[in-house]
Parts: structure tokens; sequence; C-alpha cells
């Protein structure tokens, strides 16, 4: 597999970096099925975190989504993450509020790719 999702000019997850091809497909669908609940949940958090106004957890939030992103090669999503996390060290709600929406775009950008690479093992969110 190689720099799948390549259609926008920007890759959706690089799987050569990752050096996959060593990787059983039924491991990488567990580790899929895992980024998928924890991102959905963090974003959920995320969430919560702008009605309160709690930039700490904003901040958690975006570096949990960085890093889990950058754990299966979903470097767009992991970029917009570590701007959330760092607009929220900056204690900038309003630009973490802002990209919300951009996260959860790109989100679902890589739900979508996982789900066509890996059709029948039912990749969604719990």
């Amino acid at each position: 597999m190689k720099d799948l999702g390549n259609e926008y000019g920007n890759h959706i997850i690089d799987f050569d970096e990752l050096g996959c091809r060593d990787v059983s497909q039924s491991f990488l669908k567990v580790i899929y099925q895992m980024f998928i609940d924890e991102t959905a949940s963090q974003l959920e958090l995320l969430e919560q975190a702008i009605v309160d106004s709690n930039v700490s957890m904003a901040e958690m939030c975006g570096h949990t989504i960085k890093g889990t992103a950058s754990n299966i090669g979903a470097t767009n999503l992991g970029v917009i993450a570590f701007r959330v996390e760092q607009a929220a060290i900056d204690n900038n709600i309003d630009f973490v509020t802002r990209h919300i929406p951009e996260l959860k775009h790109e989100f679902a950008r890589v739900h979508v790719l996982l789900e066509q690479i890996f059709p029948s093992s039912n990749i969604s969110r719990k």
C-alpha cells in the first residue's frame, strides 16, 4: 500500500511511512478500530471542553488526537490537531472552536478511507 487517498493532492494516510508492509491485515484492523474509537471519543471531549471553556481539556484532546493520528500515518489530521493543541496552550478557545469542523472533516476522510480498505471488517464508531 502506498499513499492512499491522494485525490486532493495530499495524502490521508501514508502507509509506506509506517512500514505497514510487514504487518498483518488483522492486526491493522484492530489498530484502526482503536484509532476510530479513541478519536471519536476525543472529539466529543473536545466539544465538551469548548462548552465548558476548559482550555486544559482542549489541549489534552488536541494532543491525544495528534498522537493517534501520527501513529497511523494520518498526517493532515495530526497537523490540524497540533494547531488545536497549540491554540489551547495559548488560551485561544476561539481558534479551537473554529477548527473543530476541520478536525471532524479530516477524521471523516480517514474513517471513509479505512472503511474502503477494510470493507468486510466494519470499521466503525462504536
